[in-house]
């Protein structure tokens, strides 16, 4: 079924064109990307069966224009790599593209957090943001949001058949994608909606000066953690597993766990929202702070043999070192480094329990790769843990993952970035068609939102004080 909605949002998109385009490629030229990818992708991605030659000829068979710009090639190889089922295969530009496009092109200017059918505006700039903070958009061009978020499911990648978090996912990219959905147009017609009453705006895009102010991007040099205290809850936000280094992140959980056991935490709140996953060996070094040490983290590991030498226009982040490991199910051998042997789940078994009391794990659509696999291993392994929110993306079994090929596709320049290994999560909790489920379901309330208001933790504060008037009333 996504493989077909895949197909039709290409018949669409070959129908609509896009207003503006910096590049424009011949048909003939994206049947060549498209025939050089599916000739390597046997050899690439561990899911590769998924895409046989007649779902090629069904995309090929939509293409119906003549001429598509660079913004409609980035959708339609979306389109393809959604037959993978893999969320972490995705389209890039290259560096140098990303470049001009961020030099020369202009955004559009709001994030958007969405509630079936509306969206509520959570951030953009300076004045711009005080006068539409919060405020309820019903269409964008026209167009209803509900229609917007359904062409732009091809670009929500996701693992599990059932998955439930795709607009949650889509709430922190989509002013890049609906950006480029639009070919860089340079203003919006927004509808908003404000008690009952529909009323009109022109919203100019943003030039590149204005989105370098904006909060759009990530900040990559910030740090994962933050320890908060709030409304007598303690949370750690851990943002990411990729910033610093395993030592550094021994030495700063030391320290917070060392301050949690000084203030006497015993409901300690770890939130894994807006955490896209990283590196494993940081996410093992969290575990093990709550005691959890996995000797075979998953069932069966396969990596895809690549003749680098044979493929022309693929390059990988390890090439020489990774090169010779054409192993089917194989087993990490030691002297391939200690990032393997993280994968593979092996922690130090001098490991110290920092913290014992009770945990609540938030998570959400935002929630993806080993943050994901993170809130299932604690759920499983460490007894006093419950997960509150929404399902998180990515399948809860599978990941596709570890060390990446870029493939730069020889006509349209764009880069797709593949994954060669896969990883089967050994964990009973798990299902691949889905993400990791909550214990309790705690959706984000939209007036909440326009509040500023979490309604997550605000239901959490609740839980905590009925628990607590309960035990004092035994």
């Amino acid at each position: 079924m996504k493989s077909l909605f895949a197909i039709l949002f290409i018949l669409f998109l070959s129908a609509s064109g896009s207003t503006q385009s910096f590049s424009d490629f011949s048909k003939e030229d994206v049947y060549s990307d498209i025939e050089f990818l599916f000739a390597h992708l046997q050899e690439i991605h561990p899911n590769s069966s998924e895409v046989d030659s007649s779902k090629i000829e069904l995309i090929k068979c939509g293409l119906k224009s003549e001429y598509y710009s660079e913004s409609d090639a980035f959708f339609i190889f979306n389109g393809f790599l959604k037959l993978l089922n893999d969320g972490h295969s995705n389209v890039k530009f290259s560096s140098e593209r990303t470049k001009e496009i961020i030099q020369y092109g202009e955004f559009f200017p709001y994030q958007l957090e969405f509630f079936d059918s509306t969206a509520v505006v959570t951030g953009t700039i300076g004045v711009r943001y005080e006068e539409v903070q919060r405020r309820e958009i019903f269409k964008i061009n026209n167009i209803p949001i509900k229609s917007i978020l359904e062409d732009l499911a091809v670009v929500s990648m996701v693992d599990g058949e059932h998955n439930t978090s795709s607009s949650e996912w889509l709430s922190d990219d989509f002013w890049f994608y609906f950006t480029l959905y639009n070919g860089f147009r340079s203003s919006y017609s927004i509808t908003y909606l404000e008690n009952g009453r529909e009323f009109h705006e022109i919203a100019k895009a943003l030039n590149r000066n204005e989105f370098l102010k904006t909060s759009f991007l990530d900040d990559f040099n910030s740090e994962p953690f933050d320890l908060s205290y709030i409304n007598g809850i303690t949370v750690l936000s851990v943002s990411n597993f990729n910033q610093k280094s395993p030592l550094w992140w021994k030495i700063k959980l030391k320290s917070i766990f060392k301050e949690l056991d000084k203030r006497g935490v015993s409901e300690l709140v770890l939130d894994l929202r807006d955490n896209g996953g990283g590196q494993e060996n940081l996410q093992n070094i969290l575990l093990e702070s709550f005691g959890v040490s996995i000797s075979n983290k998953y069932e069966l590991e396969v990596i895809k043999k690549i003749d680098f030498k044979t493929v022309s226009g693929i390059q990988n982040e390890r090439k020489e070192k990774l090169k010779s490991l054409g192993l089917e199910n194989f087993v990490f051998r030691e002297d391939y480094g200690d990032d393997f042997k993280g994968r593979k789940g092996t922690h130090s078994k001098s490991a110290k329990q920092r913290y014992s009391g009770e945990l609540f794990i938030l998570i959400d659509g935002t929630t993806f790769s080993c943050a994901s696999d993170a809130a299932a291993i604690l759920k499983e392994n460490y007894p006093r843990t419950k997960l509150i929110g929404t399902e998180t993306r990515g399948s809860g079994k599978v990941n596709y993952a570890g060390y990446f090929v870029y493939v730069e596709l020889p006509k349209t320049g764009l880069v797709i970035r593949v994954p060669r290994v896969k990883y089967i999560l050994n964990n009973k909790l798990c299902s691949e068609y889905s993400g990791i489920i909550p214990d309790i379901h705690v959706a984000m309330d939209k007036s909440d939102v326009q509040k500023d208001i979490d309604s997550q933790l605000t239901f959490l504060f609740n839980y905590l004080k009925e628990k607590e008037r309960a035990l004092e009333e035994d």
